[in-house]
């Protein structure tokens, strides 16, 4: 015999016990639960967890999970790489405030690959993090330890507490693997600008390249956009005479910190941008020699690449490395110093500014007895 107990949940007293169940329709077809307790707060609590995994999975695995059996996975007893990833999509999908970038999470999961397989592993939970560093220099024997950190890092943003809470909630069992790998706190990646100066400005005046790989170069050298900026940027984006607009969003793509943001050049440099253009009737700002759209930009960027390692400029992306010398100079000569570098560098948060070029800025002489 049972007893409607007042509540807005479907709840009834049942048994010699007067233990709470739930009665309701799930998959079709009217169900009842026990859910082993005579609190009726409790219940309630219980009841509403349990309905909510029923609608996003099956009323089978909210009844193990009800009654502390659920298993790690829903296919095996442990999770691999690709149901990982598949929660960590559904996780970045039910977040409305999550921000991480498509191109980001595609890094995290590239990451965790290399883990599983330097590992030798099919499921996370089989990755030991006492053996894992001899594991990455066996597979990786040319990397450095600061890229393992850097790829264990990465490798992590996919196990944050809130996530984890959410695979929990999802029916799956999931620990951090690298909860235990000790992160040593990385240096300021302090920017040392380009000596001697020279340099700097016989880089600027691009002799001995085409028009558009000379515009290539200064787009990165004087305005420190990104190598996927120079790429895609358009005509259009060019607004007026003395401004060029970055979009936050276009045509599927967004820029590194999903921010658009504008850039106040001047009339000198965006008349001369636009003669390094000649005749073209290219929609894109840097027309480019490459014939498919692809990769229409592939054999100028080779080019320059070449032609700075030429002129000793020996960084892994040396045309990465212009981009970081627009911002140490901006940094150094604003009047708004580290807050104008991170606006025109595109940078989500200043302090990535600051951990570059903020020992660039020299500090202003302060006499206190000036404002007595």
């Amino acid at each position: 015999m049972s007893s409607k107990i007042k509540s807005k949940l479907p709840l009834y007293r049942r048994g010699k016990k007067n233990q709470i169940s739930l009665r309701a329709t799930f998959g079709g077809k009217q169900r009842s639960v026990s859910l082993r307790t005579v609190s009726v707060r409790e219940a309630e609590e219980l009841a509403r967890k349990f309905i909510k995994t029923a609608d996003m999975h099956s009323y089978e695995l909210a009844r193990e999970e009800l009654y502390g059996r659920a298993s790690a996975a829903r296919v095996g007893d442990k999770v691999d790489f690709d149901q990982v990833k598949t929660l960590y999509e559904q996780f970045h999908d039910s977040q409305p405030d999550e921000t991480t970038a498509e191109g980001t999470r595609k890094s995290y999961y590239a990451a965790l690959k290399k883990m599983f397989d330097c590992a030798n592993v099919t499921y996370l939970e089989d990755i030991d993090h006492y053996t894992l560093y001899g594991s990455w220099k066996s597979a990786f024997p040319s990397q450095t330890k600061a890229t393992y950190i850097a790829e264990i890092r990465k490798s992590s943003a996919l196990f944050t507490p809130k996530a984890l809470a959410f695979f929990k909630h999802s029916g799956f069992s999931v620990v951090n693997p690298f909860a235990h790998v000790s992160l040593p706190k990385g240096k300021p990646k302090r920017y040392i600008p380009l000596q001697p100066r020279s340099l700097y400005t016989k880089i600027t005046e691009c002799e001995g390249l085409s028009d558009s790989q000379a515009m290539i170069v200064k787009l990165a050298a004087l305005m420190g956009l990104r190598r996927g900026e120079i790429q895609l940027a358009q005509l259009s984006w060019v607004t007026d005479s003395e401004r060029m607009f970055i979009p936050d969003y276009f045509d599927d793509w967004t820029p590194k910190g999903n921010e658009g943001r504008t850039l106040h050049v001047g009339t000198e440099l965006i008349e001369l941008l636009l003669s390094l253009r000649g005749g073209s009737s290219s929609k894109f700002l840097v027309p480019g020699s490459g014939t498919n759209l692809g990769d229409r930009l592939k054999p100028d960027l080779t080019f320059v690449c070449q032609w700075l390692r030429n002129l000793g400029i020996n960084d892994r992306k040396p045309l990465h490395l212009l981009r970081k010398e627009a911002g140490s100079v901006i940094a150094s000569n604003h009047k708004q110093t580290i807050f104008a570098a991170q606006e025109w560098l595109g940078h989500a948060c200043v302090t990535t500014t600051q951990k570059h070029y903020a020992h660039l800025i020299e500090t202003a002489p302060y006499n206190p007895l000036d404002y007595v």
